[in-house]
């Protein structure tokens, strides 16, 4: 096929190679979450354990050659799929909801790689608090028993099914 035409795509995404079936299947489960909740209810945000809970519950029901689930009729790896994308939006865009369980050297670790990535998000930190760089305190986030919370340093429980996943498995996070 001969072209004329000229288009600068260098160095971006190859969207044309992402399985048409696949994005079909999430967007599906997508569409069963927002009758469910709501439109876009996962971007009110959900704790990484949540997720990641949900993920291997429909891992697990895939290992035991269940391939669809029952309350939403749609397949399980669609649901895998729709948490992973979930939890791939969390982890590159809200590092608040972090509840995993870390040790203290892995804490320590993990925050001198976030320090030394972000440079000058630590220079801002350092300037706007008389050179001191706690994430935390600057951010307004605070930690404890699992949960976050965007008070003044009061830290708040949150209830257990507070925050809904991809609909299908919620009965059995409230059964626990």
């Amino acid at each position: 096929m001969e072209t004329s035409g000229s288009h600068f795509d260098e160095g971006k995404p190859r969207v044309d190679l992402l399985d048409a079936d696949a994005l079909e299947g999430i967007a599906k489960i997508l569409t069963f979450g927002a009758s469910k909740y709501a439109d876009h209810n996962w971007r009110g945000g959900i704790a990484y354990s949540r997720i990641i809970g949900s993920i291997l519950r429909h891992l697990f029901a895939i290992l035991r050659a269940e391939d669809v689930n029952a309350e939403s009729g749609l397949p399980h790896i669609d649901h895998l799929s729709c948490n992973a994308m979930f939890l791939s939006y969390y982890m590159k865009n809200r590092r608040d909801l972090d509840d995993r369980w870390k040790s203290k050297q892995q804490s320590n670790s993990t925050l001198d790689r976030e320090r030394a990535a972000g440079t000058s998000l630590r220079k801002a930190h350092e300037h706007a608090t008389d050179g001191v760089y706690d994430p935390f305190r600057t951010s307004g986030w605070h930690y404890a028993n699992s949960a976050f919370s965007r008070t003044s340093g009061v830290v708040e429980q949150a209830p257990r099914d507070s925050s809904p996943t991809c609909g299908a498995d919620d009965d059995y996070d409230r059964r626990q």
